[in-house]
């Protein structure tokens, strides 16, 4: 269970930073 959660905060952290990285493509959060 923990790996599958260490797997789960990773990909979220991932998505976090290309979020922040790439804020062009959200337009929406602008706003």
């Amino acid at each position: 269970r923990v790996a599958d959660l260490e797997a789960a905060f990773e990909i979220t952290h991932d998505v976090s930073i290309d979020d922040i990285v790439n804020p062009e493509p959200f337009p929406m959060e602008d706003d």
